[in-house]
């Protein structure tokens, strides 16, 4: 194991050396061995199941049981299943999207097999064997990380003889440079002065075939440092084991081959990319491409001698031209191994009279402040779209839910073990044609104080189902808006939302007034005419105080710190770093008598391929002063960038959804080659972060939802307003909605006159308690309340008000949990308890394995009878033991009651009610240790929620209640429609009004995200 680490470990040195060297000190996710495989114990449970067993590779599960003829009759004998899964490549680029797919096959439709591949506790795809084909695919964009950031991309499953498997692929986020290579020879991890250029593009998206009978060729007038070759290799659709790229020139010199990296391409081909990346210098001259597998070598009329792109940058053709650096570039002569130690030098570069910099200074260290680099040097780059503040942390997945015979949601596996609870935001629901948009969706972006919302997604059925071709069901598109900065006196910018997030599509020359520093200082203002659009991070005009001893935190791992400034005060210089490590210094003059924008602004550029010196930061300096014992400086205006560019070009995929246009005006995607059923209790996966999900009901009910994983706080709005208004959950997602039940119980309304809140209760908020099914049916209904967007129980529900069911078992236990329980009503009681759990998954748990529950509880199975009839429980809450009972779950004859483990206990002023009720479907005396299934869970909290007359909730109190109704007003706490207001209400729930000279409100409320 050691040695093949060590052995892989040194191949990837290699084969990513050119990251480090050709882009900007570039990192990646890089595999730190092999797969960690893990199992169930193959044991026998008899009498029913016997010669259970579960084998595990990397890509595979195979599972088998044998039915014994006394338990099964007819439906007795062997049975097998697999499970297969799409392997994660070794490598993976930050960005880089990987497609899964995963395809289980059973054959017992009622002990189905299932799976999952997730990371981090998020989910990127279910399968299961009642699937269509059994096959279910998910899209997986590579998260930016930390060095030393640790991930697992797992793949768990249960196969048909009911025992688990998993895979982890574990993953560690290195710069090119750190990788253990098992020797004492590393890679230089500093940045290089060239940014990499196309030199050789034969890719377009027409139809493929193989077998070139022709190789590419391509002249360069001057050396270049060849960076990044790669070739494409669709083989129909087959594996094409990676192999090698080399070049030879006109004198039949052969520079290389070089080992390729493979990887997935977007049709699923295993290993259809081939990439390489030589950093070598090769003079100028004519060059053929040669590949070292033609015959899989993509094709067609357009590009009849390959796909192929070659990346470099002009490389000077002396050595005494080479700069030094930590560890030199390696130059090699044609046909020679030989190597050059001389270093390059780069021209000392100055600042223009203007303040304009026409080379900012690069700082490795105090004592490098006057080495200096080109304008074209590449900084180490900036995460962008998916920050991690912490070392995420490799977890292996603990077991995954059973299958059961509707399609369960990915909000219902609390099995696996999960770091955090992603925030799910759901669109108002629908029944037939919709449109989303920001007024009835907080999953799309929208800024209030500009009214300024992009994205607009149309639903459009076809016999309930969304067509993949045309007219298609599903048609996405956002716009291109005008936007101010925050700063005002840097003019405008053109904004466009796109998956929910803000994006900067260009700086504008609107001619006028303003001195538009920004549009003026970029070296290219118009980012969506190259097909590149840039996150938008800060943009904010609040006064900070910097000093020497404090610096300004930006985003990313971004800081600017004052070094110093001069006896008078109108010099001040600074520095830029990100993550401790110096990057470059200016000088500003805020403080100088009439002192201009470009002498009080920091600017900071970046290029993106054909994009050229685009500003991703700028801070305007309102003053500077020398103190005697820090110095320091008021900032009033603050822009940040991505410092990586999201590709947009036509055909690019983001999961089901493919971008058919782009124009200066917006972009269009559509569901093409991608039909959509909209089918009972269906989640099915659109883009990255977002889905649609179907109600568990006869007649449809579907929703939009965004999923967002955080951390940190998300603000989520209601519809917007700028009169009286009323929210419920289909304008305001804060609320609580059941999607399969259909309820809804919140309102929240405010009466507006004369652009102020009518006095003195202006807003009004009103919730009924409902009747609400248990998703394990079996127990019957009971009725539910939202509370301020929490679900809560109202009161249990009698087996004569609970809807009528078949079966004589389904009779006894309907109002189980109301005739197990002393005090029935919680509202009776002027109180109200969250509901923390409702769920109807299939749940294997063990000995060494307990059923975890919410507020530390935890259910444990001590002994199991050897019949399997008698299950000893006990329940602790953090640590200690609190209940014990003996269960009898695989008793033939034992009712639904008899299978259900209740723990009551008083909340507040209740007495012995329910708090926790597990269903056990089954359970097994096994060689070397128990287990047993279960199929219904519910759990509310002990610590009641006081609902009595007069009670506060911020500025909301409980004026009335009624039957099953609550009323609260803000009665004696008058509010102001003010600009720019942002008042806490009740709870977590606020009312926002925009900075702007109209009324335009909305209410928020506040979720924290772990």
């Amino acid at each position: 194991m050691t040695n093949k680490l060590s052995l892989i470990l040194f191949s990837l040195l290699f084969i990513f050396s050119g990251i480090a060297l050709s882009q900007g000190d570039e990192d990646g996710w890089y595999l730190q061995g092999d797969p960690v495989i893990n199992k169930d114990e193959e044991i026998d449970l008899p009498p029913c199941y016997t010669e259970r067993t579960v084998t595990v590779s990397d890509g595979k599960g195979h599972g088998s049981v044998k039915r014994s003829e006394e338990c099964f009759k007819e439906a007795s004998g062997s049975y097998e299943s697999d499970v297969t899964w799409t392997v994660p490549p070794e490598f993976m680029k930050p960005g880089m999207m990987i497609n899964f797919t995963m395809t289980c096959t059973s054959q017992l439709a009622d002990n189905s097999t299932n799976g999952l591949i997730g990371y981090e506790g998020r989910t990127i795809l279910q399968a299961r064997c009642t699937n269509p084909e059994g096959k279910s695919t998910g899209s997986f964009i590579v998260p930016n990380g930390k060095q030393d950031d640790e991930m697992a991309i797992y793949a768990s499953f249960v196969v048909i003889s009911g025992l688990h498997g998993d895979v982890a692929y574990n993953y560690r986020y290195l710069k090119a440079g750190d990788i253990d290579s098992g020797s004492s020879e590393t890679l230089d991890p500093e940045p290089k002065s060239k940014e990499s250029q196309v030199i050789y593009n034969s890719w377009n998206t027409g139809s493929v075939g193989g077998n070139t009978t022709c190789s590419p060729f391509f002249t360069i007038d001057e050396p270049q440092m060849i960076t990044y070759i790669d070739t494409y290799h669709w083989n129909n659709g087959a594996v094409a084991p990676g192999g090698t790229i080399g070049l030879i020139d006109g004198y039949g010199t052969q520079y290389g081959p070089w080992k390729v990296e493979t990887s997935l391409d977007r049709s699923e081909v295993p290993k259809g990319y081939w990439i390489a990346h030589p950093n070598e210098i090769i003079p100028a001259g004519t060059y053929i491409l040669e590949d070292s597998n033609p015959a899989t070598w993509s094709r067609n009329s357009e590009s009849p001698c390959g796909f192929a792109r070659v990346e470099g940058y002009a490389a000077p053709d002396s050595p005494e031209k080479v700069e030094a650096s930590a560890s030199e570039t390696v130059i090699k002569a044609p046909g020679s191994s030989e190597e050059s130690n001389d270093k390059i030098k780069s021209p000392a570069k100055t600042e223009l009279a203007d303040g304009r910099i026409e080379s900012e200074k690069i700082l490795d260290g105090p004592e490098a402040e006057d080495k200096e680099r080109s304008k074209n040097s590449i900084f180490e780059m900036i995460s962008s779209s998916i920050k991690t503040s912490t070392a995420a942390s490799v977890r292996k997945p603990t077991s995954i839910d059973r299958g059961t015979d509707k399609d369960t949601s990915s909000d219902k596996i609390t099995s696996l073990d999960r770091s955090a609870k992603p925030l799910v935001i759901f669109s108002q629901a629908a029944t037939g044609d919709f449109e989303c948009n920001p007024q009835n969706f907080a999953g799309f972006y929208y800024d209030l104080n500009s009214n300024t919302g992009t994205e607009v997604m149309t639903a459009t059925l076809t016999n309930g189902m969304l067509s993949g071709s045309y007219p298609y069901g599903l048609v996405y598109q956002t716009t291109v808006q005008q936007n101010d900065f925050a700063f005002r006196d840097w003019g405008y910018y053109s904004v466009i939302g796109l998956l929910g997030e803000k994006y900067f599509a260009g700086y504008l020359d609107t001619a006028g007034g303003i001195e538009e520093r920004l549009f003026r200082e970029s070296g290219d203002a118009d980012v969506l005419s190259a097909n590149r659009l840039l996150r938008v991070l800060i943009d904010d005009d609040h006064e900070k105080t910097i000093t020497t001893a404090t610096p300004l935190e930006l985003e990313d791992g971004y800081t600017l710190a004052i070094d110093s400034i001069d006896a008078s005060g109108n010099t001040v210089t600074l520095v830029l770093s990100k993550d401790g490590k110096r990057l470059f210094t200016k000088k500003i003059f805020p403080s100088r008598d009439g002192a201009t924008m470009a002498e009080k602004t920091f600017i900071y550029r970046k290029s993106f391929g054909n994009l050229r010196d685009v500003i991703i930061a700028a801070v305007h300096f309102k003053n500077a002063f020398r103190g005697a014992d820090q110095d320091l400086a008021t900032v009033d205006g603050i822009w940040q960038l991505s410092d990586e560019a999201l590709d947009v070009s036509v055909g690019t995929s983001l999961g089901k959804m493919t971008i058919q246009t782009v124009t200066d005006d917006g972009i269009v995607m559509n569901n093409e080659g991608s039909d959509l059923s909209l089918s009972r209790n269906k989640d099915i996966s659109l883009m990255p972060g977002f889905g649609i999900r179907t109600a568990d009901a006869d007649s449809l009910r579907y929703c939009i939802y965004r999923e967002i994983t955080g951390p940190g706080t998300f603000r989520l709005r209601g519809a917007v307003a700028d009169d009286s208004y009323s929210w419920t959950a289909d304008s305001f997602a804060g609320f609580y909605y059941d999607l399969d039940d259909g309820i809804k119980t919140e309102l929240l309304r405010t009466s507006v006159i004369d652009g102020a809140l009518e006095q003195p209760d202006g807003i009004t908020y009103i919730t009924n308690a409902q009747k609400a099914n248990f998703e394990f049916e079996e127990w019957g209904s009971y009725k539910v309340i939202g509370f301020l967007g929490e679900r809560c129980l109202a009161e249990y529900v009698s087996g004569e008000e609970s809807p009528a069911k078949s079966s004589s078992n389904l009779e006894s236990a309907k109002g189980l949990l109301f005739d197990k329980s002393t005090d029935k009503s919680a509202l009776a009681e002027k109180q109200l308890l969250k509901i923390l759990a409702d769920d109807d998954a299939e749940k294997t748990i063990t000995t060494n394995s307990p059923l975890n529950l919410e507020e530390g509880y935890e259910l444990s199975i001590k002994s199991i009878s050897s019949d399997g009839n008698n299950v000893y429980l006990e329940l602790s809450r953090n640590g200690e033991v609190v209940h014990s009972a003996i269960m009898h779950p695989s008793y033939g004859a034992a009712a639904t009651a008899e299978n259900t483990y209740i723990y009551k206990g008083d909340s507040g002023e209740l007495k012995n009610v329910v708090l926790i009720a597990v269903h056990f479907k089954n359970a097994f005396r096994g060689a070397d240790q128990n287990l047993a299934t279960v199929d219904g869970i519910w759990q509310i909290s002990k610590s009641p929620i006081s609902v009595k007359e007069m009670t506060s909730f911020g500025k909301l109190t409980i004026s009335d209640i009624t039957g099953s109704q609550i009323t609260m007003s803000n009665r004696e706490n008058p509010i102001k429609l003010s600009r720019n207001k942002y008042v806490s209400l009740a709870g977590d729930i606020y009312l926002q009004t925009a900075d702007s000279d109209l009324l335009r409100y909305c209410i928020v409320r506040e979720i924290e995200i772990d």
